[in-house]
């Protein structure tokens, strides 16, 4: 379901950015899922994740970066020096809501105008989904976004397969109106 809603929203993206500038970058990849339907569709994909073990999972296509550190580091020591900026983020790194709103705000910088930022794990069923191996207070992270950062972005969280947040970088709401 994720990775489905994640190339929805890609192919949508893709009609309105230069394929030159069409990236994507992944903070927590797990077991690979996600990234090797989504990656493909991008010109340059980011790969991003503490375990030296994920790198096993992941298909290694020529737009490929993998990068095996904490989602702070990458954030810190390498974006600066990337020149890059990205249509699609999906972060689903930890789960803990300061880590996420860390890995948002961090990032948002590298997301284009109008681009869009996936949070997971947003919207627990129920109280034993707040384990901190399933969802944790992720959920308070995209509750913080959207009382807090509406100025800067818009967000709605589906309420499925743990939640899934979907955030748009909003400078404006109609792309073609001049302000």
């Amino acid at each position: 379901m994720i990775a489905k809603a994640i190339q929805f929203i890609s192919q949508f993206a893709r009609e309105h950015f230069s394929p030159d500038n069409f990236n994507y970058a992944e903070l927590g990849i797990d077991n690979g899922v996600t990234f090797n339907q989504v990656a493909p569709m991008f010109h340059h994909a980011c790969a991003v994740d503490i375990s030296a073990d994920d790198h096993k999972y992941i298909r290694h296509n020529h737009n490929l970066k993998w990068f095996n550190l904490h989602t702070d580091e990458f954030i810190r020591d390498i974006l600066p020096s990337e020149n890059i900026t990205f249509a699609v983020v999906f972060i689903d790194a930890w789960h803990e809501y300061t880590q996420v709103l860390k890995d948002f705000q961090g990032i948002l910088p590298y997301v284009m105008d109008n681009g869009f930022i996936f949070l997971h794990d947003t919207y627990p069923a129920n109280k034993d989904e707040l384990d901190p191996m399933i969802c944790n207070d992720a959920y308070k992270a995209a509750d913080y976004i959207r009382f807090n950062l509406n100025n800067r972005v818009e967000i709605v969280t589906l309420p499925s397969h743990h939640g899934l947040s979907i955030i748009r970088k909003a400078n404006r709401t109609l792309l073609w109106k001049k302000y």
